[in-house]
């Protein structure tokens, strides 16, 4: 069984040592081939064991050669930079290969400097010189990756366009100048969190030299706290015993931790959380054997999927959360746009003649002269991929929710609707977020909440709501008596995922639920609200109001004065709510 966890990852160990191989023999006709082998192999294990990359990253497995774990690190430190950059992923795989290929041309004379310190003014010479070489080397192996091209000819200077597509260019080269800190070994070594953070700080001579740097410093040093610096890393504990972190909780300070003995590693450890506070020091790049914390992460991931399932089926069993889930074709269709290419989703849409006409009666209505839109690329292309997923999401859900019947299923989808369509229209109104998206969120919302018994039972009722206090803001679960949060959080993750919302969106979602966890209310939060959570309160506020025929809204000043603050919304409370009114019908089927 153990054998067969840590197949994928004896497989990338091969696949960098083959690149290795390839890389200090000079073998060119290989080398393009070489590593999109590598790099297909580290998605093949990263996108199933994410929280591996971490061990990769910050300790050193002691069976693999420096060049080989080199060429492992910078391709896997690339792919965390360019996923936290958000970068499409049809481009991701050609950055890394731009930034391995810059570490081609430099690895002679950094094998020679690691052998003899006396080199080190060759590699500093090869650094300098790297980045101009680089286009010429492209074109000299043919690549079959026009992106990686492209990105070359722009480092290099040689391109028409080289003040294009600058961020990429920077994390090509910022990738490789901090495995060069992290793991050379010509100074301390580091995890590469901190080796990225001491590179926006200042540059080391023996880095390739950024100019362009400076304008991304801020957005780079974000990422410094999204890298999951100390996750796979090795510690020393306040008891003097060895730990590996495997993941952090930043709102409990707890660590998790598998915890060794004070001089060896062996997988006869169980997971278990510890205090921030136990750790006394980090020891980056550790040479180990890596295979037995793979194991134990392995182990750990396999049992959190197990509890993980039993808990979703308890859920779904109770809640018939399964009757709002995403079939097969929406899968098929979601994963077109994750494509990103738009003739790939063409082909797509064209086995599903229902959701085609959707786009096109959607860019029908759209277009200013109100000309009919017949063909499904112009429609694609008129929309544009903000508007295509959470149009096509929306109406799929919609369809779902109106596929389940019982009692009193009118008056609760009529709620769920018209939340939603607050959400739109606040969207509409402040221009905050992206269309559609609001609107997918409020419903997945909404969703998940009516399928809690009680809130379903409650909301099947005409009655009113209780009537809107201006001293308190009470969120959605509340207004129909549900004072837990937990299940209507699992539910609404599980509905985000089933249905593939991008993570932006999922964020929000789990950001609400944060602030709602926390026991704050508007009116006794002292810090900014997160503009997307705002519009959820304000949205909440305002289908209390309208549930309850209210023509005119109560007046809370916290909320106006929220508004107010807010960089991006130029109205007011009233305003909004009487912009609002007038689109929706304020009755319910029944009443």
């Amino acid at each position: 069984m153990q054998t067969e966890r840590l197949a994928p990852y004896n497989q990338l160990c091969l696949l960098a040592s083959d690149c290795h191989k390839i890389f200090v023999s000079r073998a060119e006709s290989d080398l393009e081939t070489s590593i999109d082998l590598l790099l297909n192999q580290i998605d093949t294990l990263l996108d199933v064991s994410p929280n591996l990359a971490g061990v990769i990253l910050n300790t050193t497995n002691k069976s693999m050669h420096f060049v080989a774990s080199f060429i492992l690190k910078q391709a896997c430190f690339s792919r965390s930079l360019c996923i936290k950059s958000k970068l499409d992923p049809e481009q991701i795989h050609s950055l890394i290969k731009a930034s391995l290929l810059l570490l081609y041309l430099v690895l002679p004379e950094l094998i020679a400097a690691k052998k003899d310190h006396k080199q080190l003014p060759y590699l500093k010479r090869a650094l300098n010189s790297c980045l101009t070489s680089s286009f010429q080397l492209a074109k000299k192996l043919k690549l079959t990756d026009n992106i990686t091209l492209k990105l070359l000819s722009q480092i290099a200077g040689a391109n028409t366009y080289s003040n294009a597509n600058i961020y990429m260019q920077s994390l090509v080269v910022v990738s490789l100048n901090c495995t060069l800190s992290a793991f050379a070994g010509f100074n301390d070594k580091l995890t590469f969190g901190t080796a990225l953070n001491r590179l926006l700080a200042a540059q080391s001579p023996l880095q390739i030299k950024q100019k362009q740097l400076t304008p991304y410093k801020v957005e780079l040093s974000k990422l410094c706290n999204s890298l999951s610096d100390f996750n796979g890393v090795l510690v020393r504990l306040r008891s003097k015993n060895l730990a590996l972190l495997v993941e952090q909780n930043p709102s409990t300070l707890q660590l998790g931790i598998f915890e060794f003995s004070q001089t060896s590693i062996d997988d006869a450890t169980e997971y278990e959380e510890v205090d921030a506070e136990q750790v006394r020091i980090i020891l980056p790049q550790q040479i180990i054997d890596q295979a037995v914390l793979i194991g134990l992460l392995a182990s750990h991931k396999l049992d959190a999927d197990i509890d993980a399932q039993n808990e979703y089926t308890k859920l779904t069993s109770i809640n018939g959360v399964n009757r709002y889930r995403a079939d097969n074709d929406w899968r098929n269709i979601s994963r077109s746009f994750l494509s990103n290419n738009n003739k790939t989703l063409c082909k797509v849409l064209a086995d599903y003649p229902e959701q085609s006409q959707l786009l096109l009666d959607y860019a029908t209505n759209k277009n200013r002269q109100q000309q009919t839109v017949t063909d499904i690329s112009h429609a694609i292309a008129m929309l544009g991929k903000e508007q295509l997923f959470p149009t096509l999401c929306n109406d799929n859900i919609k369809v779902k929710q109106y596929q389940v019947r019982k009692m009193g299923a009118d008056v609760v989808n009529y709620k769920i609707d018209l939340f939603s369509h607050i959400a739109s229209e606040l969207h509409r109104h402040t221009n905050i977020g992206l269309p559609k998206y609001h609107e997918l969120i409020g419903r997945i919302l909404m969703i998940a909440l009516m399928t809690i018994p009680k809130v379903s039972y409650a909301a099947s009722s005409p009655a009113r709501l209780a009537a809107p206090n201006a001293d308190k803001t009470v969120c959605l679960s509340e207004l129909f008596g549900l004072a837990a949060l937990d299940n209507w959080k699992k539910i609404s993750l599980l509905l985000s995922k089933s249905w593939l919302l991008p993570k932006v969106y999922t964020d929000i979602i789990e950001q609400y639920f944060y602030f709602l966890e926390r026991g704050k209310r508007v009116e006794q939060d002292d810090k900014p609200i997160n503009d997307n959570i705002l519009l959820i309160i304000v949205a909440t506020y305002f289908f209390q109001h309208l549930i309850n025929g209210k023509a005119q809204i109560t007046e809370h000043q916290v909320i106006d004065t929220m508004l107010k603050n807010s960089k991006r919304v130029r109205t007011t409370l009233d305003f909004l709510y009487k912009a609002i009114r007038q689109s929706v019908t304020i009755n319910t089927p029944l009443s």
